[in-house]
C-alpha cells in the first residue's frame, strides 16, 4: 500500500487555525497561519483532495471549514502532535502580515 503525501508545515498550520471549528475564507486563513494566500490556497487544495477540508459559500462569501473527517483526524494522536507546532500560537494571529519572503519554493 502506498504511502499519502506527508502533510506539510503549510497544511499544519491551515489545519490548526480551522482545527478548533472555524470558517474562514482565504484572507482571514491565510493571515492567521501567517502564509501568503497563494501558500494557504495551495494548502487548502491539498487537503480538500485528502477529505480534510471542505469549501463552501456562506452569504455569498466562500469560506473553508475542517469536514468531519478532518475532525476525526485532528482528534488522533498523529493528528494531535501534527497540529502542535512549536512557536504557532493559534490565538495571536492578528498581527501577521506575510511578506515576499514567504513565497519560497521548496523542491
Amino acid at each position: 500500500m502506498a504511502h499519502p503525501d506527508p502533510i506539510t508545515l503549510d497544511d499544519a498550520r491551515v489545519l490548526a487555525v480551522l482545527a478548533p471549528g472555524e470558517s474562514l475564507d482565504l484572507a482571514d486563513l491565510a493571515r492567521r497561519a501567517e502564509l501568503s494566500e497563494r501558500r494557504a490556497e495551495h494548502a487548502t487544495a491539498r487537503m480538500i483532495f485528502r477529505g480534510l477540508l471542505a469549501y463552501r459559500q456562506i452569504h455569498g462569501t466562500g469560506v473553508w471549514e475542517m469536514t468531519a473527517r478532518g475532525r476525526g483526524w485532528a482528534n488522533t494522536p498523529i493528528g494531535r502532535a501534527t497540529l502542535d507546532i512549536p512557536g504557532f500560537a493559534v490565538a495571536d494571529r492578528e498581527s501577521y502580515e506575510p511578506s515576499d519572503t514567504d513565497e519560497r519554493t521548496y523542491r
